[in-house]
């Protein structure tokens, strides 16, 4: 921070949840820390925040959520989960982004009848909190399994439900005759492919796909 960078610095923070404080360290299994890390975190990211306020550095800070336990019978206020560290880092942050697993994604169905184990999963993505846009917006996307987020099923299900991919059975086919040629392929996975053999094509179908957000 002595010398301003002359690019973009990202920082990583993974995660909130699995970083003990100098006090738990210290201790032992039986030793009682009441809010100690939120104390901690609370106290330096007031000091952060001014550090890193006029640099190009963006903090993401990963964290877990905990199902709180109900005392006494009474009922739980602000829902059965919260994020570890305290309400620190929910104030200071500009964005927060919820992420939940929705369901399991297989290859197609008769993997899934078969009892294969599934390639992935869908996720679905909340905006809790932002400063710098409309909060409250929500997406969902593929996680493959050993390769990442996967562009075309995303793709592919926003043209679907906007019915500028028509199904049937295991075809499927643009609406468009110009994409494709009214060509039919077999699913999102089919069109992956398509996209990464044509560059051309990719950016066509991402371009309709933002027209929509």
């Amino acid at each position: 921070l002595v010398q301003p960078a002359d690019r973009p610095i990202i920082i990583g923070w993974d995660s909130v949840a699995g970083t003990a404080t100098e006090a738990e360290l210290q201790g032992d299994a039986r030793s009682q820390h009441v809010a100690v890390a939120a104390k901690v975190i609370r106290k330096n990211l007031r000091r952060l925040v001014q550090l890193i306020d006029d640099e190009a550095i963006a903090l993401v800070v990963v964290n877990q959520r905990y199902e709180k336990i109900p005392m006494g019978g009474m009922p739980m206020r602000g829902g059965t989960s919260e994020t570890y560290g305290g309400g620190g880092i929910k104030y200071h942050t500009s964005i927060r982004l919820e992420v939940d697993m929705v369901r399991k994604l297989w290859a197609n169905e008769s993997a899934k009848n078969a009892g294969l184990p599934p390639i992935g999963q869908v996720n679905r993505v909340k905006v809790r909190k932002n400063k710098i846009n409309d909060p409250h917006h929500q997406e969902e996307y593929a996680l493959i399994y050993g390769r990442g987020a996967e562009n075309a099923w995303t793709i592919y299900q926003d043209l679907k439900r906007r019915g500028i991919i028509s199904v049937g059975g295991a075809w499927s086919k643009f609406t468009d005759p110009t994409i494709l040629g009214g060509r039919s392929f077999r699913g999102w996975q089919e069109l992956a492919n398509l996209m990464a053999e044509d560059p051309e094509l990719f950016a066509t179908l991402q371009a309709i796909y933002f027209e929509g957000r």
